[in-house]
């Protein structure tokens, strides 16, 4: 029901007169990520205890994250083979296949039967994703000190510098959030469930959690230059979108932070 008021919503916005039309990339992609989201947040609610269980939450979203990925890669495989099969039948003058698939129709029917049956499939062999996690997170988790090395030296740099060549690049806010990304999604490789030790050397580990109040900088600021930029220009859909970025991205920074300190 949400996601067809939303359409509903985005197709009377945009003046659209067909499905077709009212189709965006940015639509899709807040899509998926709210429901990505919202599958997460529902699966992860201890009912019992109302509250959420960080445990059972990191382990439905990595998992769903792992068959999403698989399942998009499994649908582009297919329509891969589509294209083929139908440009060898166009070879021996069949151009009715290849016609068809080029169909909005048919791209969004097949489209969404492809991948709902990859991630059934996927979903079969989830055994599999918890493996494949368990060697991305480690490996990957290494790489939270090089990006927290860098929010330290940026942070001392700015109160050397000052802010005003950062907000003559016009893209401040993107920058600051693309890193934060990246940090949040690191500290989730080291940090995992909560129920394993740290991966660092006790030194690394401790500077680690004290590196990321670096990251409270980095949020502050993405939400000046996000202000500024609305008190110039005013709201429109790209900078609704950024306050609801930076803001999960501060509750993110503030959340590690107040843990580790504590």
């Amino acid at each position: 029901m949400l996601y067809a008021c939303l359409g509903g919503y985005s197709a009377w916005s945009s003046g659209a007169q067909t499905a077709a039309e009212s189709f965006s990339s940015g639509s899709a992609v807040a899509a998926t990520v709210l429901g990505f989201v919202g599958l997460s947040l529902l699966f992860g609610f201890d009912f019992a205890a109302r509250r959420w269980n960080y445990a059972r939450l990191f382990e439905y979203t990595w998992r769903n994250g792992i068959l999403l990925f698989t399942a998009a890669a499994m649908s582009g495989s297919a329509w891969v083979v589509l294209w083929a099969g139908a440009s060898l039948m166009e070879l021996i003058g069949i151009k009715a296949v290849i016609v068809a698939i080029k169909t909005p129709l048919f791209v969004y029917v097949v489209t969404g039967i492809l991948f709902a049956s990859a991630f059934a499939l996927a979903l079969t062999r989830a055994s599999l994703a918890k493996s494949i996690r368990r060697f991305w997170l480690s490996t990957f988790s290494w790489l939270l000190p090089l990006v927290l090395l860098f929010g330290v030296m940026w942070a001392l740099t700015i109160l050397a510098t000052g802010l005003d060549a950062l907000f003559r690049t016009h893209k401040a806010a993107l920058i600051m959030f693309v890193f934060m990304a990246l940090a949040v999604k690191f500290a989730n490789c080291a940090y995992q469930d909560g129920q394993i030790p740290w991966p660092y050397p006790r030194w690394l580990g401790r500077c680690t959690q004290a590196a990321w109040l670096s990251l409270l900088v980095v949020a502050a600021v993405a939400w000046w230059a996000l202000g500024l930029r609305v008190g110039q220009h005013g709201w429109s859909e790209s900078r609704l979108w950024a306050a609801l970025i930076s803001a999960v991205a501060a509750v993110y920074a503030v959340g590690y932070s107040l843990y580790w300190l504590r």
